[in-house]
């Protein structure tokens, strides 16, 4: 009975220093999170104080930031989430592999049907603002350059026994050698388009010169063709509430070739039909005067001066140009001596 009772009393003695050393452990973690927090408080209040003085901050030192001791509880659920975003991370970068491989794929088809349609079409490069375009007399080359050549050529050709040049023609058209495919840059688009209707004009007006008329009522013809599809593919530019600059540029570069093309084969002129002359011409000044309206910069020491941009003078300055071929195109610097009054005649 006596070795029972001592039995008993240590077991109970054991159990009640375990208790009180688990008690002395989790109150050191407790008061290790309470000294943390209040100096976490304390740093806090701090910097609210030198934030309110206008003081600089103080750089905050990691070495006075223990981190509390982590029990097994902690360490196991710790490590149970870190197996789980490590399984979720070979899980994405399976699906991340996966799509990669897909789309390499997409792309080496893609590679090989381009280089299957180019053998078959040629593309063409759309022409870029500031970049020159080659120039070549080869045969496949620049059509309107050969027929501006050819018509130039007339000038040097040695007179007929009557006394004139003999008349060259321009080159016939090549047939198509490359084409466009599936740009839907409207801007490059209509670029191009309205170059090659400029083009076209002026290889005309040379024709004209030489006396070819039926071939440069051709050509304006088909420059009209292509101005008029350069402002339809401007529509979709000029639909905004501000269109780009570029855009209206060109939409009034465009009106005023058909202009001149209107004058040139439609009979337009102020004699004719002076409601309708003035309506095309403000068509043509319209796209200049949005751009004038909105590229203005405000300089001078106060930022009272109003001044135009690179786009607003641009626009002025074709605007001026359009109204002084109108008023002085009908000019005549050589007039004959007929048309000459001499003092004391009527």
């Amino acid at each position: 009975m006596k070795y029972l009772l001592v039995f008993g009393v240590a077991l109970l003695t054991g159990a009640f220093a375990s208790a009180q050393e688990r008690q002395q452990s989790e109150l050191g973690q407790l008061q290790g999170e309470l000294r943390q927090r209040r100096a976490e408080e304390q740093r806090l209040l701090d910097i609210r104080q030198r934030h309110d003085l206008g003081l600089p901050g103080e750089e905050r030192d990691d070495r006075t930031f223990r981190a509390a001791p982590v029990n097994t509880e902690t360490m196991e659920r710790m490590l149970k989430q870190k197996e789980d975003e490590e399984s979720a991370a070979m899980v994405l970068n399976a699906e991340y592999e996966k799509l990669r491989a897909a789309v390499d794929q997409l792309k080496a088809a893609a590679e090989e049907r381009m280089r299957a349609e180019a053998a078959d079409h040629p593309l063409g490069v759309v022409p870029q603002a500031g970049v020159a375009v080659p120039r070549t007399t080869q045969p496949g080359g620049n059509v309107l350059v050969q027929q501006s050549q050819a018509i130039d050529a007339g000038a040097d050709r040695k007179p007929t026994e009557h006394g004139a040049p003999e008349p060259v023609l321009p080159a016939p058209l090549d047939p198509i050698v490359t084409q466009i495919h599936g740009s839907n840059d409207h801007q490059r688009v209509a670029t191009a388009l309205f170059r090659s209707g400029q083009d076209l004009m002026r290889v005309a007006a040379t024709a004209r010169a030489q006396g070819h008329a039926a071939t440069a009522k051709e050509l304006d013809d088909r420059g009209r063709d292509k101005l008029v599809r350069a402002i339809a593919e401007l529509e979709p530019l000029l639909a905004v509430k501000e269109p780009p600059f570029a855009a209206l540029f060109y939409l009034g570069r465009s009106r005023e070739l058909l202009f001149r093309y209107s004058e040139r084969h439609e009979q337009l002129s102020p004699s004719g039909s002076s409601r309708d002359y003035a309506r095309r011409e403000q068509e043509v000044r319209e796209p200049f005067l949005a751009i004038t309206a909105r590229d203005v910069v405000r300089t001078g020491p106060r930022s009272d001066v109003d001044l135009l941009g690179d786009w607003g003078r641009a626009a002025q300055t074709a605007m001026t140009n359009f109204s002084w071929t109108n008023q002085h195109a009908a000019y005549d610097a050589m007039p004959t001596i007929k048309a000459l009054t001499w003092p004391g005649e009527r």
